[in-house]
Parts: structure tokens; sequence; C-alpha cells
């Protein structure tokens, strides 16, 4: 969780004229191989909308490991230039999930 602190650290001092961060293009990786996205697809256009099947989905993918479920959806939203994202919002919906959150 510190880590995810220290990037919106970063992201807050970075000069809006240089919008770099926000051109970010993530390739697949584990989240996109874990949740079988289909090539040519992104974890966005197979979820889109529904944040709370994408985390019932990731949190079961990942075996009930709430940390690692919890770290690629924070990369993952971090990544994305607008927020709230269907990452964030998955992330809100996996603290209910797990029981954390009421």
């Amino acid at each position: 969780m510190k880590s995810i602190k220290t990037y919106n650290a970063f992201r807050t001092h970075l000069n809006e004229e240089e919008k770099w961060a926000q051109d970010v293009k993530v390739k697949q990786g584990k989240m996109t191989k874990m949740l079988d996205i289909p090539e040519g697809k992104t974890v966005t256009d197979v979820y889109e909308g529904d944040p709370t099947k994408l985390a019932k989905d990731l949190f079961k993918a990942c075996k009930g490991d709430k940390q690692e479920c919890n770290g690629m959806l924070a990369f993952a939203g971090n990544v994305s230039s607008k927020k709230p994202n269907l990452f964030t919002k998955a992330q809100q919906e996996l603290e209910k999930i797990d029981g954390d959150k009421k």
C-alpha cells in the first residue's frame, strides 16, 4: 500500500502539461491472463460497467488472496487517466466481497 501512496504523490507533482503518465500503454499481463481475456480485448472491454463482477472474478482467480488482487487493481487504476475508473471501482467492490467494508 505504501508504494501506491508514493505513486499517487508522484502523480500529484507532475506538470499538468506533461501528459506522458496518462499515455502509458499496458500490454496484456497477469490480470488479463488470470481472467482469460480473449486476445485483442482488454479487461475494460470485457467488464465495462461491471466492477463488481471484475472484483469477484479476480478475487476468485487470485484464490482469495486479497492483497494480490488489490495490488493488480491498484496498478491498473493508477495507469488509467480517467478517475474513477473500472479498476478503482472494483477495488471498492473488493472490500465488500472480502467483508472488510459493509
